[in-house]
């Protein structure tokens, strides 16, 4: 039985020591009042967004084949999560 693996993890893990986050910076997110919240984010090879406010763990995500990305503007790039139904943008 083949065990298919993540692409992203896959492509990732002969540069990047397990564990380590791929990418880090700004995440803007809506709360439930529809108020626009800045957090700090860290995606990992897996696919998975951690995001934090200060140093306390806030929440996470797990990007799966039907989230999507595209570049807002130079530097924002809005990611979906269709089966959340959330929209993220990170800086």
């Amino acid at each position: 039985m083949a065990i298919d693996k993540n692409p992203l993890e896959t492509h990732f893990s002969l540069a990047i020591k397990k564990g380590t986050p791929v990418l880090e910076g700004l995440l803007l997110k809506k709360n439930r009042w529809m108020m626009k919240q800045e957090r700090r984010f860290k995606l990992y090879a897996t696919g998975e967004i951690k995001y934090y406010k200060d140093q306390e763990l806030k929440g996470s995500m797990q990007l799966s084949k039907d989230s999507s990305a595209r570049k807002i503007s130079r530097n924002e790039v809005e990611v979906k999560l269709n089966a959340a139904h959330k929209t993220y943008i990170l800086i």
